[in-house]
């Protein structure tokens, strides 16, 4: 049982952590702003640290949910049907 507790330990340490974090209402303004010119609202938004961009999931586009990601000048390089 030990032996299973400290695996489980090492695992937990080991794994990376999420590198997520909300976005600012400034952030927030320039995102809906992108959105917008291109049809689209809503959605969960936040900044990956690791990828280095802005990510809305399920934002509403023309009556479909896309994920949309952003660059850090809030451009849309990708946009995927969700």
């Amino acid at each position: 049982m030990k032996a299973i507790v400290f695996a489980l330990t090492g695992f937990l340490v080991a794994s990376p952590a999420f590198a997520w974090r909300d976005v600012t209402p400034e952030e927030r303004a320039s995102i809906e702003s992108a959105l917008a010119a291109q049809g689209c609202s809503g959605g969960v938004m936040n900044f990956d640290d690791d990828k280095n961009r802005f990510e809305v999931h399920d934002a509403r586009c023309n009556g479909r949910n896309m994920e949309i990601y952003l660059n850090s000048s809030f451009q849309i390089p990708r946009m995927t049907r969700d």
